[in-house]
């Protein structure tokens, strides 16, 4: 049974997504490819929430490009992209230049689907 969102604040949301996106580096390390589908579904069902607030409730993932845990950066910098378009890239810019996979692969490619223009964020 899915949960009714609508209640939750943003800060409610934003720290549930948090909770999901660790979940998700942990599956993606753990091969676990149904349970990190699963949770994408979570995210995709919070960040809706959160995109059909007054202004936009994404800007308060903002401060998840300094998270110290690599899924939920690359996460909050794909959410925000189109708000934040210099703070996201350069979010996405330092992961891949990290090095560390499988984040580094997502943000490298990420980046350059954008720049070729066959891939967008919103």
């Amino acid at each position: 049974m899915k949960r009714d969102v609508s209640n939750l604040t943003n800060s409610e949301i934003v720290d549930r997504l948090v909770e999901i996106s660790v979940k998700q580096g942990e599956a993606i390390e753990a091969f676990e490819t149904a349970k990190y589908n699963r949770l994408y579904d979570e995210n995709a069902r919070l960040l809706a929430e959160l995109r059909a607030r007054p202004g936009d409730g994404r800007h308060d993932l903002f401060p998840l490009y300094d998270h110290p845990n690599y899924q939920v950066r690359l996460n909050a910098a794909k959410w925000t992209y189109a708000l934040n378009t210099p703070r996201a890239r350069a979010a996405l810019a330092n992961i891949r230049d990290s090095r560390w996979d499988p984040y580094a692969g997502d943000a490298g490619m990420t980046l350059s689907m954008i720049d070729e223009g066959i891939g967008r964020l919103d």
